[in-house]
């Protein structure tokens, strides 16, 4: 997974889905309507009724919803319903003859609207079985109730030989270039990442989350600590979930693992205009006055991240040192250094954690951490 700027092979058969048949259509002097019933169409794969419409409804809401922290997938669950007709369907389709034909645009057959979604896309989706922690996405009905011209495929991580340029974690999503020639394309375009000759999406876009294995260890930081597991934390100071996680879920790891287990916190700044500052100030706090005040600033910093000079007067660090280290050269290309840290990791979002070699995304709650832990540490 990498940051989102949206925080892939021979033609297949077009998949169509159908809507009923509005109770009153308009006349119009070239439309053929059949007086008797047509052939019912052969070897046609079809959705439920409004599919094509759930799929346009699906890309708005990625869209205008994403920011919002939309539930995608308790939308996709909700039960299936019909429709009395949707936009294609009120529109006059003269008819070449009365047979399902796959080359057409939108053609009725059977007394039903057949409408064209564009060519069949293979979805790749990697697993690991090997990972105690992860979910197996490859089962979630989300992909195919949001992408009906989606062929899913489940690939196993420890069958293969080779793995895709730009893939950095599993379980993921590889979609085939054919997904440029569909109409979600346009709108779903921003969450994908060039994987090859494929584009990666990420599962959580579709409410399909899951923790993930990093593949290439190498790149996973380390540090000297005596604790048995070490969590790295992508966080940022301007960041509301971060702060969720810092006042609500890191006092509690501290208190059921002690020693056992530490946090090591690295700067991902998401929102530069506000979140630079307090993070080179983190950073020079602990750089000259050491970890156990770093983190001292690091709370007052979740309280109000805008008023440094305050803080460091609180803490009585403001020295000339620290004043100098604010502005220089050297604290603001660590800074950055570390949110491309994250980035080569395949993390586009804050927070994010690093626990052994496994990726969480965002704020869980202690118990789903514990339960993680727990599995790390026995191991």
């Amino acid at each position: 997974m990498a940051e989102k700027k949206s925080k892939d092979d021979s033609k297949k058969p077009t998949k169509r889905t159908a809507a009923k048949k509005p109770a009153t259509t308009k006349k119009a002097p070239v439309v053929k309507t059949a007086t008797k019933a047509a052939p019912t169409p052969k070897k046609v794969e079809t959705r439920s009724e409004g599919s094509f419409l759930k799929a346009t409804v699906l890309v708005l809401f990625l869209v205008l919803g994403a920011s919002a922290g939309f539930n995608l997938k308790a939308y996709m669950n909700q039960p299936e319903t019909d429709i009395e007709s949707c936009p294609a369907a009120e529109e006059n389709i003269e008819l070449k003859n009365p047979e399902f034909n796959k080359e057409e645009e939108k053609v009725m057959a059977d007394g039903v609207m057949w409408l064209n979604l564009g060519p069949e896309v293979q979805f790749d989706v990697w697993v690991d079985s090997t990972c105690t922690v992860c979910s197996d996405i490859s089962t979630n009905p989300t992909i195919a109730k949001a992408f009906p011209f989606a062929k899913v495929n489940k690939v196993e991580l420890k069958e293969q030989t080779e793995i895709p340029e730009g893939l950095t974690m599993v379980p993921t999503i590889l979609i085939d270039k054919e997904i440029e020639k569909t109409p979600s394309y346009q709108e779903l375009s921003m969450y994908l990442t060039k994987a090859g000759d494929k584009y990666e999406l990420d599962p959580a876009i579709l409410g399909a989350h899951s923790n993930k294995i990093i593949l290439d260890k190498s790149k996973i930081p380390t540090f000297e600590n005596n604790a048995k597991l070490t969590i790295v934390e992508y966080s940022e100071f301007a960041c509301p979930y971060c702060k969720s996680f810092a006042t609500q879920t890191k006092p509690k790891i501290v208190e059921e693992y002690g020693n056992d287990v530490v946090i090591e916190f690295r700067n991902f700044v998401v929102h530069p205009q506000v979140a630079t500052e307090p993070a080179i100030a983190g950073h020079c706090t602990k750089k000259i006055f050491g970890a156990e005040k770093f983190w001292e600033m690091h709370d007052l910093l979740f309280e109000d991240y805008t008023d440094i000079d305050g803080t460091a007067t609180q803490l009585g660090i403001n020295t000339q040192e620290f004043k100098d280290c604010l502005t220089s050269e050297e604290a603001a290309n660590e800074v950055a250094a570390q949110g491309q840290e994250g980035r080569d990791l395949g993390i586009g979002g804050t927070p994010a954690f690093i626990v052994g070699d496994t990726f969480v995304s965002g704020a869980i709650p202690f118990e789903s951490f514990k339960e993680i832990i727990d599995i790390k540490l026995n191991n």
